[in-house]
């Protein structure tokens, strides 16, 4: 038994893929499906259904687990992309409101006052840039 080995299992009802023989040529190998995998046979066997009726065994090496994308998945909203940018742009004016008011606050400390004309003006430019 080798150490780095992983047990796998495949859920009945998964959708999968199986590694079959090409039709052009029976030493080259594609995976192809999805096909449903209906019972599980064993630790390592499959029984899948091919066509509608039709069903047959395989060994979990043969198979890979499916997953679908969703339709359209490369498709950008917009209205994602726009409401993360108006996060993006409340974030830095957020941001940029907590640093006035701390330079606000450091600037009454240092001078004892309410707040002096260099604080007022440094709040009234932070304003005009927002």
């Amino acid at each position: 038994m080798t150490k780095r080995r992983k047990l796998r299992e495949i859920k009945v009802g998964c959708e999968v893929l199986i590694l079959l023989p090409d039709s052009s040529n029976k030493l080259t190998v594609k995976w192809k499906g999805p096909f449903k995998v209906v019972e599980k046979k064993g630790p390592v066997n499959y029984k899948t259904e091919i066509k509608e009726g039709l069903q047959k065994v395989y060994h979990i090496n043969t198979l890979n687990e499916y997953i679908r994308r969703e339709p359209d998945w490369w498709k950008v909203d917009k209205e994602v992309v726009e409401s993360e940018s108006q996060r993006d742009v409340e974030m830095e004016r957020n941001s940029e409101e907590d640093e006035v008011h701390e330079i606000a606050t450091v600037a009454s400390v240092v001078h004892e006052t309410n707040e002096s004309e260099e604080v007022q003006q440094v709040k009234e430019n932070m304003n005009v840039e927002l």
